[in-house]
This record gives structure tokens, C-alpha cells and sequence, in this order.
């Protein structure tokens, strides 16, 4: 705080990208809100990835005027990593049929992005030809350990709990026909570009900046605040396998023009524009 205070003072600009608002899982979350709060008024521009993201900064911050907030997307994830082995070959390396379904949830696991109780929806569906694959680092050792326990009740389910090597990251969104998403707090998820990336169907909650980046003809949705939404959209997703590749696929295209280079010139305008003590012209969108 001292070190941003004596920049300020310095003439120094700053520009904040907000990718989460608080830590969902912070102890002390009157001090991460000061803080937040803090940032938020010395920054001479700050950056979010999606409408709504700005309207959940706005809300939290009461603010009237959001001129010094501009929208870039988060960025594909196109040639970030190897994509060379065959869907056919990943899905093997699984132990996949054919005619198997395949729910995978990638990425970090803390208590937030609802793993457990994506688990827990998935034990209630029916069918042995359903399958979830967990993949991913969990943050905490209490929680690898329910995850675990979660997990070895039900054979259909596949736990890789641990640090997933960029080589390997291919493998696991080659095999999944739909890629899970259930978090119950978020701002901003780059696991969406992520699978998107990957042109893979995805089962995201039904608010927030997830709704808003993939197309409703790419996803199937839920509602966080409904118990047994996401079983529903677990046993949709069944019923639409036939329509999941086309889904990825359309994922794929839209992903696509959300390139490195177009977003880094979108945030470069920013710069220029806090640099020069002007209001950037609204909101930057792919």
C-alpha cells in the first residue's frame, strides 16, 4: 500500500486488471475488501474481461460512472499448448468407449469451484455410460483428501489429483466430450478460453461472465443457486451427446478471434489512455 501511495504521488499511472475481486477463500475478507477497495480508487484505469464482470466491480463499488473501467477479453488459448495427439487416442488412454460420455472438470481445485458437489450430481445420475474425469491440483491436503473419498465411491469417476504438466493438458480436454465448469464464485474464468480452445462443449453456471463469453448454442447451463440444477444439467448433457461436437466446434470458432495479439492491443490503448489522463473510448470487444 505504501509502495502503490508513493507511486501515486510520483505521477506514477496505474492500471489494475481485475481477474478475481476478492480470494474466495481469503480468512480475513474485511481486510482483502479494504485492500480491494484501495486499488480500486488509486487505479487510473482498470481492466476486466467481460460485461459482467464490470457490472459485478460496479455493484460491489456502488459506482454511477464506470469510466475508468474497460473490458478486453481474456485471450485463446490457441498454440499455448501441444495439441497433437489424436481424440481418439486421449479417450483410449482413459479407457473411453465410443459410446461413453465423458464430464471433465480441469483446472485447480478449491473448495469454490464446487468439486465436491459436481461429484455428488454426478453419483446421482444414472447410466454406466457416463463418465467424469477430475483433473487438476487441489489447494488444500483436507480437501484432496475428501475429494478422493468423494470420488472412489463411484467407479464411473476418474480422480488425477495433481499438477497436470503442459504436455499433458491436451489429454484430458481431447478426451472430454463436455467440459464442467461448476463454480459457485467467480469473476473471471480462464478455464473457459481454455476449453473453448480445445473446441470443447461446455456446462457453466448460468450467471456471471461465463454466461456471457460462450454462446448458448455452445454450452449447457445451470443454476448455482439451484441444488439439483446441475444434476439436470448433467442428465441434459446425456440426452444432447449427439449435439456436443457441433457445440465444441462452435466454441472453437468463437475462441478463435479472441487472439493474444488483438487483446494486447485493446490493453495497450488503455495504457495510452490512462498514460495521457483520458477516458479510453468505451469498452473493448473482440
Amino acid at each position: 500500500i505504501r509502495g502503490l501511495s508513493r507511486l501515486k504521488r510520483m505521477g506514477v499511472r496505474i492500471v489494475w486488471t481485475v481477474h478475481d475481486l476478492y480470494d474466495p477463500e481469503a480468512r480475513w475478507r474485511a481486510m482483502d475488501r479494504w485492500l480491494v477497495r484501495f486499488v480500486y480508487g488509486i487505479a487510473d484505469a482498470v481492466i476486466v474481461h467481460s460485461r459482467a464482470a464490470r457490472d459485478q466491480v460496479a455493484a460491489e463499488f456502488d459506482l454511477d460512472d464506470c469510466g475508468k473501467m474497460h473490458v478486453v477479453p481474456h485471450a485463446n488459448y490457441l498454440g499455448c499448448y501441444p495439441d497433437t495427439i489424436s481424440r481418439e487416442a486421449a479417450r483410449r488412454s482413459f479407457g473411453l468407449a465410443a459410446d461413453e460420455t465423458a464430464f471433465v472438470f480441469f483446472g485447480a481445485i478449491r473448495r469454490y469451484k464446487g468439486v465436491l458437489e459436481l461429484i455428488d450430481a454426478f453419483r446421482r445420475i444414472e447410466g454406466p455410460k457416463a463418465r467424469l474425469i477430475v483433473a487438476g491440483r487441489a489447494w488444500e491436503a483436507a480437501l484432496r483428501r475428501e475429494v478422493e473419498a468423494a470420488a472412489a465411491a463411484d467407479p464411473r469417476i476418474v480422480a488425477a489429483l495433481r499438477f497436470v504438466a503442459d504436455d499433458e493438458v491436451q489429454r484430458f480436454l481431447k478426451a472430454a466430450d463436455i467440459v464442467v465448469l461448476p463454480y459457485k464464485e467467480y469473476l473471471t474464468s480462464g478455464a473457459i478460453a481454455l476449453a473453448m480452445s480445445f473446441g470443447r462443449a461446455c456446462l457453466v453456471p448460468n450467471a456471471g461472465s461465463m454466461r456471457e463469453v460462450v454462446d448458448p448454442r455452445g454450452a449447457v447451463f445451470f443454476d448455482p443457486g439451484e441444488p439439483d440444477s446441475l444434476v439436470r444439467a448433467l442428465e441434459e448433457s446425456l440426452v444432447r451427446r449427439d449435439e456436443l461436437e457441433e457445440m465444441g466446434q462452435r466454441n472453437f470458432k468463437e475462441i478463435s478471434a479472441w487472439t493474444w495479439a488483438r487483446m494486447a492491443r485493446q490493453t495497450a490503448e488503455v495504457y495510452a489512455a490512462a498514460f495521457d489522463g483520458k477516458k479510453h473510448k468505451g469498452d473493448s470487444q473482440p
